[in-house]
C-alpha cells in the first residue's frame, strides 16, 4: 500500500531530533522520516499555512508563481507571502511600487493593496511570482511542537495507538487528544485566520 503523505514533503525536524528525546530501542520498529513528514503534516493543515519558504532553493533564488482572483474589495487575500519577484494582473505586468504589502512591515504578507486605494475588480487574474511562507526560518516553537508530536505518536504506538491507557496506581483512563493541549497553544498563535 502506498504510504498517503508524499515522500518529497518538507520535514519540520530531523530523525536525530526526536531520538534525542526519547529511547527508540525499546519501541516498536518505524518509520521515522515517515513520522516526521505526518506531524509536519499536522501542523501545517492545522495552522493553514506553510513555516519555511516554497520554493526552498535560496541560490540561486528562485520563485513560484501562484494566481487569485479579484473579489472585487479593496483587500487581495494571498497565502503568506515572503519575497515578490513579479506581479501581473490580467497578463500585464503591474509596477510593485503601486501595491502594497499588508499588515504594512511585517512578515509574512498576507494581503494585498493599491496604494491608491482602488478595489481589486471581481474575477481579474493576478499572477504573483513570490518566495511562499510564513518565515524564511522554521520558529523555534514549531520545530519544537514537531519534535513533540512525533515523540507522542512514538509512545502511543506501545500502546498498539489506542485511544485510551489506564493509570492503574489511581484507577484512572487517560484519553488521548487529536492535538495535545499544550502543542494546540503553541499552534493557535500561528493558526491563519480568515481575514
Amino acid at each position: 500500500m502506498v504510504a498517503p503523505v508524499d515522500q518529497t514533503t518538507r520535514q519540520y525536524c530531523t530523525v536525530a531530533d526526536v531520538t534525542t528525546r526519547i529511547d527508540v530501542t525499546m519501541l516498536p520498529i518505524v518509520n521515522l522520516e515517515h513520522m516526521i513528514r505526518v506531524a509536519t503534516q499536522r501542523i501545517e493543515g492545522y495552522c493553514d499555512r506553510v513555516f519555511t519558504r516554497v520554493p526552498a532553493t535560496a541560490t540561486p533564488l528562485t520563485y513560484e508563481t501562484r494566481t487569485f482572483l479579484g473579489a472585487g474589495s479593496p483587500n487581495l487575500s494571498i497565502d503568506d507571502l515572503l519575497d515578490v519577484d513579479a506581479i501581473s494582473l490580467e497578463g500585464v505586468a503591474q509596477t510593485l511600487a503601486d501595491i502594497r504589502r499588508m499588515p504594512y512591515g511585517k512578515t509574512p504578507t498576507t494581503w494585498l493593496e493599491w496604494a491608491s486605494g482602488a478595489n481589486w475588480v471581481r474575477g481579474d487574474e493576478i499572477a504573483i511570482s513570490a518566495g511562499w511562507g510564513c518565515s524564511a526560518a522554521l520558529p523555534w516553537d514549531i520545530w519544537d511542537a514537531c519534535v513533540v508530536l512525533c515523540v507522542r505518536a512514538l509512545e502511543r504506538a506501545t500502546t498498539a495507538y489506542q485511544d485510551a491507557s489506564a493509570i492503574p496506581d489511581l484507577g484512572q483512563l487517560v484519553y488521548a487528544k487529536a492535538i495535545p493541549a499544550d502543542i494546540k497553544a503553541v499552534l493557535d498563535h500561528y493558526r491563519r485566520l480568515p481575514l
